[in-house]
């Protein structure tokens, strides 16, 4: 199963052209967010819907392989966020921010995975919630760390917001 894995993911990169991982930003690594695989998703998938459709596929069937096998969820995390960097492109904002928010339930502590939800909830219209978490990232992220809870919905960042004062 890895095996098979390792060959899509190895198929995809071709594809695209690019590797899909990415370092992880965390405020204990402190590492600066990179925009590095959404500038090349972009540059590569600018106009070409079929193919990115097709890179979605490839993407999904990597998900459902990884999530089959137990994999880490930091790299269930990662694909989830390519799938939502790839919606954004597509203008499919509501698929981009459901995979940020999943993302976000494999890994609570990618801080790429929450820019890249605040801008795709920006891009739906949701500006209050934008402007909310964007100007309280560092609460929101705290709070979501020492949350119980491993799934990240619109409920809960309801009530992430309830708890920033």
């Amino acid at each position: 199963m890895l095996t098979e894995i390792k060959t899509k993911i190895e198929d995809l990169e071709s594809f695209i052209g690019f590797p899909v991982r990415r370092v992880l930003v965390t405020p204990a690594a402190k590492n600066p967010h990179d925009e590095t695989l959404s500038y090349n998703l972009a540059l590569r998938f600018y106009k070409k819907r079929e193919e990115i459709e097709e890179a979605i596929i490839k993407v999904e069937a990597i998900l459902v392989g990884l999530m089959n096998s137990g994999a880490e969820s930091e790299d269930i995390s990662v694909y989830f966020s390519l799938l939502g960097n790839m919606h954004y492109i597509l203008g499919d904002f509501d698929k981009s921010v459901n995979c940020f928010m999943k993302s976000l339930s494999y890994n609570k502590e990618d801080l790429t995975s929450w820019v890249e939800l605040i801008f795709s909830l920006r891009a739906l219209g949701e500006f209050e919630i934008f402007e909310k978490i964007i100007f309280n990232l560092e609460k929101f992220y705290d709070l979501w760390i020492q949350e119980n809870s491993y799934e990240l919905n619109k409920d809960k960042i309801y009530w992430l917001i309830s708890k920033i004062r």
